[in-house]
């Protein structure tokens, strides 16, 4: 019997300041902070060994069975099978990477705009570090899936914000610091229970993706666009207001914030809010607010309000077709 390894992959929510994590934006705007929170939906990884040089690749999201042979070309296998291109490249990065069965299941909607293949890439190289034996420390992990998922989008650079979560859990700051990404932990019981009551996950059923204007603001910043520039120096200012206010445990002024960032980022990019979710959030009186999951805007949104109003609010996503996904906030842990 070969080796087996199993891991998992935390998504996020992001809360405040999606986009600041892009390199040099984050070094040019001052106080650039990004939050967000690690939540119970995860990517799964299992890594089995098999006899043999093929790697066999088992998706439940596409419940599908793929054979990679070695020696194949990779170009020539992904154009039969490009929703693998990551998962292979991930792989092929690394040496000795053959004989092996994966399962995966990514535990989000697809296009969801949670940072599940990011999520999904940091539980394969998970695994793969254990099997393998390579002690990689956390930031080089980092650094290796964020490096394939830029290749692989193909836009621009990739920010940084949505591999965190997997390495460390619970509620995240996350800042580029003069050397490397500084990770401040902000998790405590009181804000895990807060945020829960008072906020709805939804998923439209529309998958978005999620990356995709990264090039269009990373352009226009540098190219001294003034509507990107001024728009990514309030959601700095709101971002950062938000931090103070949560570490002072002010909720309802962190919440307040939140909503104005979401407000704000669907002035400065008013494509990612699809028509239905508008309809829906309109329909819905005394809502606090409601933000878009993913820089770019997702296929989930987070709608927040009072706690007493979350029965109505659940009734009126099942009205417009769409899902609630119940989520808990999980507790800060270190993968090391």
């Amino acid at each position: 019997m070969g080796i087996k390894i199993e891991k998992e992959g935390n998504v996020r929510i992001d809360l405040l300041g999606g986009t600041l994590d892009l390199w040099p934006i984050n070094v040019a705007i001052p106080k650039a902070v990004t939050l967000n929170m690690a939540i119970d939906l995860k990517a799964q990884v299992s890594l089995e060994e098999m006899d043999g040089d093929d790697i066999l690749i088992e998706s439940k999201d596409y419940q599908k069975t793929y054979r990679f042979q070695k020696g194949q070309d990779l170009n020539d296998w992904l154009d039969d099978f490009p929703e693998m291109s990551f998962i292979v490249q991930l792989l092929r990065g690394l040496d000795r990477v053959d004989g092996l069965k994966l399962v995966l299941e990514s535990g989000s909607p697809p296009g969801a705009g949670l940072g599940g293949s990011s999520a999904m890439g940091m539980a394969l190289v998970f695994a793969l570090d254990e099997f393998l034996q390579l002690g990689w420390p956390g930031e080089k992990m980092v650094r290796y899936v964020q490096n394939i998922e830029a290749k692989i989008l193909h836009a621009g650079p990739a920010g940084y914000q949505d591999y965190y979560p997997a390495l460390h859990g619970g509620i995240l700051a996350l800042r580029q610091g003069p050397c490397a990404i500084e990770v401040e932990q902000l998790f405590h019981s009181d804000s895990k229970h807060y945020l829960e009551d008072w906020t709805t996950l939804v998923y439209s059923g529309l998958a978005r993706r999620s990356g995709i204007n990264n090039w269009e603001v990373y352009k226009g910043f540098f190219d001294g666009k003034k509507s990107i520039v001024d728009g990514l120096g309030k959601i700095a200012d709101l971002s950062d207001r938000a931090y103070e206010s949560f570490l002072a445990k002010d909720f309802p002024t962190f919440l307040s914030l939140m909503a104005k960032e979401g407000e704000h980022r669907m002035e400065l990019f008013p494509s990612i809010v699809p028509t239905n979710v508008k309809k829906l959030v309109d329909s819905l009186e005394n809502l606090m607010g409601f933000k878009m999951c993913g820089a770019g805007g997702g296929g989930c949104f987070l709608l927040i309000h009072p706690p007493v109003m979350k029965g109505k609010v659940i009734k009126q996503v099942e009205k417009f077709q769409m899902k609630v996904l119940d989520y808990h906030i999980v507790p800060p842990f270190s993968h090391r």
